[in-house]
């Protein structure tokens, strides 16, 4: 999601000198992407599923179409900068998720949501 969110911020076309410490991003740019939009988004033309994310990376192949994009794979925990950044703010924006409470769910009983009147509603006539 953060390369198609990052391409997606661009105003006009540009050249985009991309950083990755996902090897499956990075190849899946530079090497399968392609083939995979051939095979109508599986992995390969006899495949029965989908890719995984098949959505995501019809997105991205269409910004990468608008875009001149070298895509570089750099190993994760290494020291290199701006990757090491970009840790920090995933793990930051994760906790803040994690911490998150989830939603209530909604009542399974329909006449918690509509009150007496809809177990009445709900009932054969006799």
């Amino acid at each position: 999601m953060a390369v198609i969110r990052g391409l997606e911020s661009l105003k006009r076309p540009c050249d985009v000198e991309l950083f990755s410490d996902s090897e499956y991003v990075v190849k899946a740019i530079t090497e399968w992407m392609g083939k995979w939009k051939s095979f109508g988004w599986k992995k390969s033309v006899n495949a029965k599923q989908p890719l995984k994310n098949a959505d995501l990376w019809a997105r991205l192949y269409e910004l990468l179409q608008t875009h001149e994009v070298k895509a570089n794979w750099v190993r994760g925990h290494n020291g290199h900068l701006e990757n090491e950044r970009c840790d920090v703010l995933a793990s930051d924006a994760a906790a803040k998720v994690k911490a998150t409470p989830a939603p209530a769910s909604p009542p399974r009983d329909k006449s918690k949501l509509f009150g007496n009147s809809a177990k009445k509603a709900l009932k054969p006539n006799d």
